[in-house]
């Protein structure tokens, strides 16, 4: 309607738009063509179209049954091929494999391949009327559109631009351009001319084709009967997987000529990869066998002598009709044999199943010793059971896990805890001792003996035939001492005994020898003198003499200019190697069985003949990662003739500036670095010999970033660093173990929080492959199985994060990790943090709100609140004058209060008014009027006058006498009396 009124208005305007309808008309007569090709039929499989869409775009799943190419044999050159399984979908993958197929040409069961030679024109496909096709059923399916287009030509001008019978056929109906097409009833020939169809002799045709190939009927007509073919849908529940379709068509076959049956699998469920099992394939009856869940499409073809048909069954398969199955209960271990010192264990509950959800895991005691106290809190709703403080006995819990159906099971497992066995101690007393006079004392130690637990008591006791006597002192020790002792045999037992009372005894013998009084002769060999490079020298003692046997050598360095390495120095000969030049002082003391010693040097002077510069050598690069911080410059393989006794380690211009070094390192042979960051260390190291002869070399060291820094946690826990053992962090880290079934986790390094000095562990993750879990992932589900086995863990955990700052910031944002306010996300202009997640929801660091619309909200919240005080503060004001005016007035027979009187303020009383009576138009205060002087002293303008009665006449009649008015008064008002009283006219104010 709007339409036509502004088409009424604007006639071009409907112009146009009659111009735009007759062209889409003509656009959609010339689409129907394609239209009809619709998959409203046969299709191919899909699965066969997404396989060659990538090879052949243009494929399409439309099997049309009975068409042909406009052009017939003169459309293309036809191929016919051989290879395949004769179906339609092999002779499409035979033809998308030839790069100049266009079309399929299905004859029955044979298959030709189509190269449009001439263009698309020729090979469009045109429906063949029914009982037109000699040779049998005829399909064609588009594989690859083909390139080549007409020749252009411009309408009436076709005799100039168009070849021998062609006409120029409008693009559109509203165009003069066209392209060049044959006339009616002229077809193209092989050689791209229109010719009549007549004029074509048989000897130009390929035989194959002609015999092989359906044409339309000229003289003999062969009628094609459809069938009605019907196959009824089938619907099967698991755990039945058989069924049988029955095909019916109509109308029945000729007994002489039965009908032939095929069936195709069209499509099956993606869990079916053996697509069942198939029996009568080729029969009316298809049974299948081994179905799975979801839908099977078939196709049944149907043919006969004249007659052809084909439908489509699906059968559809359900779950089964399932039932809740109570869960089953599994602890591991279901039995455990610990002992003592071991007081704790773990129950896993993992292994439990349910045909759903576990909802629920319920852990109880049922039998333990009666001294044993069972803390049931730690087991609510978990998976593990920890149970510690154990003592020795039998024990039994129950482990009871419930489903989401209220279903439940329980199962027990058994824990048995042994005593420690206590084993007896050991006593040894030591070694036999031989002391010669005249030593009269010796010390006997004891301090060998051993026990699983602790020795509390030690005990010395004088044994054996020996009637000789000697001083004992501490007899209750380890340790024995002996003096006065004399010449013969002494025999002392030492016996030992541990908490439990159990003892051990053992023996030992002192031998007290006299001396013959002559100390042995030392001789450490002749003085020595050679030149470098030689820097080894064997020392000999083996001239040393004794009047018994000497039993003991002791060779050590009393001088020399470097500290000389002595091997096998309890000999009588030494070898004597890292010599540098300079003079050497060695000795020797020797002792003989007696206990007699004596002493002897030899001299060792190394010289050198000629100097050599020394060789530096700073130990090359290397590359370490992080976290590694500390690192190690080794230049202790430099060289020299003589010795090195200058070192020095300068930082290269091209070095990176960080890293500290450790002490006076920098002038030692090994340089110690610290506090490493990713970068480029290089350092030069310059050693010098006594001679002031110098060498240079350079070490650089790669410093990579920790591969592992994004996928590494950081948990604080409750307890300051230097209180945490070795013991309580394994313990700690075995519980953890636990939170995470699949998940091992590794621990880094431990360092102490800035500001509380408690503990921060640095850890990650790895699952059973060994590939390392992301941190953001770790440590989120780290914190989601914290808070379901809160009461697990032996420390308190505060917080669980990654070592980066790696937070979203709800993306607008940044993290940023400082160190006086923590992590914290820098939200970008115009936006901020939601506070109140972060302080009542799950505390999660975020940039969600809006600057703008915070304040536009805000200033709303706030015009809102100022809108209801101020309608209070109305209110409120109102409501009171109201109150006091009602307390402050008192009628009084003129209408005004008495206190309105007293104070000089004017208040009114509320005026009612009525008509008078018919004959006088006049308006009667019901209250007592004023007086006089009142009415003069609250006279008001004329402009506060809303309206007043009208001016009587100065007489009239009343009962037939005419009554006088009284005249106006000096102020221009008329008065008129009423009952013998003067009255001024009425008139209302505003």
């Amino acid at each position: 309607m709007y339409l036509l009124k502004y088409m009424k208005c604007f006639p071009w305007v409907g112009l146009l738009w009659v111009s735009f309808l007759l062209e889409n008309i003509v656009a959609s007569e010339e689409s129907s063509t394609q239209r009809s090709l619709t998959c409203s039929g046969d299709c191919l499989d899909a699965s066969v179209e997404q396989e060659l869409k990538t090879k052949c775009p243009d494929v399409n799943r439309n099997i049309l049954v009975g068409y042909t190419p406009t052009g017939n044999l003169s459309a293309g050159k036809y191929e016919r091929i051989t290879d395949g399984d004769n179906s339609t979908e092999s002779c499409v993958r035979q033809c998308c494999g030839r790069a100049t197929c266009n079309y399929v040409f299905m004859v029955n069961e044979t298959c030709f391949v189509l190269t449009c030679n001439q263009g698309p024109d020729p090979c469009v496909p045109v429906k063949l009327p029914e009982g037109k096709v000699v040779g049998g059923i005829i399909k064609m399916v588009l594989v690859r559109s083909p390139t080549k287009e007409s020749d252009t030509c411009e309408v009436g001008l076709e005799e100039t631009q168009c070849k021998t019978n062609e006409i120029c056929s409008r693009v559109n109906a509203r165009s003069r351009n066209g392209l060049c097409k044959c006339r009616e009833d002229f077809i193209v020939n092989p050689e791209g001319q229109c010719v009549n169809p007549g004029s074509m002799a048989d000897g130009d045709q390929d035989e194959s084709q002609t015999t092989s190939m359906p044409v339309v009927a000229s003289s003999t007509k062969k009628t094609v009967r459809q069938l009605e073919v019907s196959v009824e849908d089938k619907n099967v529940t698991l755990p039945s997987n058989e069924v049988a379709l029955f095909v019916h068509a109509s109308p029945s076959a000729p007994r002489e000529n039965p009908y032939s049956y095929e069936w195709r699998l069209i499509s099956h469920p993606t869990e079916d990869t053996t697509e069942g099992t198939k029996e009568g394939q080729m029969t009316d009856k298809l049974r299948l066998q081994g179905l799975k869940q979801g839908s099977y499409v078939f196709q049944v073809v149907v043919k006969g002598v004249g007659a052809y048909g084909t439908t489509n069954a699906t059968v559809t398969v359900f779950p089964e009709n399932r039932t809740n199955l109570a869960p089953l209960a599994k602890i591991s271990p279901a039995e455990q044999t610990v002992q003592l010192p071991t007081a704790s264990v773990v129950l896993d509950a993992v292994g439990s199943t349910d045909d759903q959800k576990i909802v629920s895991y319920k852990w109880e005691l049922q039998k333990g010793p009666i001294e044993y106290t069972f803390n049931p809190t730690k087991t609510v709703n978990s998976t593990t059971l920890q149970v510690e403080n154990l003592i020795p006995g039998n024990y039994t819990f129950k482990l009871t896990v419930e489903d989401a159906g209220h279903l439940t099971n329980s199962t027990t497992a058994n824990i048995t805890v042994i005593k420690e066995t206590d084993y007896p101690p050991t006593a040894i007393a030591g070694k036999d001792v031989v002391i010669y006079l005249p030593t009269t004392e010796v010390t006997l130690n004891g301090n060998s003996s051993t026990d699983d637990k602790k020795i509390v008591s030690w005990e010395w006791k004088a044994t054996g035939e020996s009637n000789q006597a000697a001083d004992m002192q501490d007899t209750h020790t380890p340790y024995l001492k002996l003096s006065h002792l004399q010449e013969g045999l002494y025999q002392y037992e030492l016996k030992v005994t541990d908490e439990a009372g159990q003892s051990s005894i053992s023996n030992v013998h002192v031998f007290v020898k006299k001396n013959s009084g002559t100390p042995p002769k030392a001789s450490a060999g002749a003085d020595q003198s050679f030149s470098l490079p030689q820097t080894w020298t064997t020392l000999d003692s083996s001239n040393s003499t004794a009047d018994t046997r000497i039993v003991k050598w002791q060779w050590v360095q009393l001088k020399g200019p470097t500290n000389a390495t002595i091997q096998n120095p309890n000999e009588a000969k030494a070898n004597v190697t890292g010599l540098t030049k300079g003079d050497y002082e060695f000795q020797v003391e020797v002792e003989d069985d007696a206990k007699l010693s004596a002493k002897s040097t030899v001299k060792v002077t190394v010289t050198q003949k000629t100097n050599k510069p020394p060789t530096a050598h700073a130990g090359g690069e290397r590359t370490i990662s992080l976290p590694s911080t500390v690192a190690l410059f080794n230049g202790s393989l430099s060289t020299d003739d003589v010795m090195i006794t200058n070192w020095k380690w300068d930082r290269e211009p091209e070095s990176s500036a960080a890293g500290v070094v450790i002490g006076d390192s920098d002038t030692t042979p090994i340089l110690q670095l610290t506090s490493l960051v990713p970068g480029k260390y290089v350092f030069k190291l310059t050693v010098k010999d006594e001679q002031g002869l110098a060498s240079e070399d350079v070490a650089t060291l790669n410093v990579k970033e920790d591969p592992l820094k994004k996928d590494l946690i950081e948990i604080v826990i409750d307890i300051r660093m230097d209180s945490l053992k070795e013991a309580d962090l394994e313990k700690f880290l075995h519980q953890m173990s636990f939170l995470l079934h699949d998940t091992q986790l590794v621990f880094d390094r431990m360092q102490s929080q800035l500001n509380t000095e408690n503990a921060v562990l640095i850890l990650h993750g790895t699952d059973d492959a060994r590939s390392v879990i992301e941190g953001s992932k770790l440590a989120s589900e780290l914190r989601r199985r914290l808070r379901q086995d809160v009461n697990l863990l032996q420390f308190h955990i505060i917080s669980i994060d990654t070592v980066l700052c790696l937070d979203s910031c709800s993306g607008h944002g940044t993290c940023h990790d400082s160190a006086v306010h923590g992590r914290q996300c820098v939200c970008h202009a115009f936006w901020m943090e939601n506070f109140l997640k972060m302080k009542f929801g799950n505390g999660e660091r975020n940039c969600e709100w809006s600057k703008v619309y915070v304040g536009v909200i805000t200033c709303l919240l706030l015009l809102m609140l100022f809108a209801l005080l101020w309608s209070l503060v109305f209110l409120f004001r109102k409501n009171l004058s109201n109150l006091k005016a009602n307390l402050s007035t008192k009628p009084t027979a003129n209408g005004i209060s008495s206190s309105a009187r007293g104070n000089g303020k004017r208040h009114y009383s509320k005026k009612q008014y009525t008509l008078l009576d018919d004959d006088e138009i006049e308006l009667e205060c019901k209250s007592d009027p004023l007086s006089e002087d009142d009415e003069a002293e609250f006279e008001d303008s004329d402009s506060d006058v809303l309206f007043e009665t009208k001016q009587r006449p100065n007489s009239r009649k009343i009962n037939g006498n005419s009554k006088k008015f009284p005249l106006p008064s000096s102020n221009g008002h008329h008065h008129h009396s009423r009952n013998g009283i003067l009255k001024p006219p009425r008139r209302v104010k505003t």
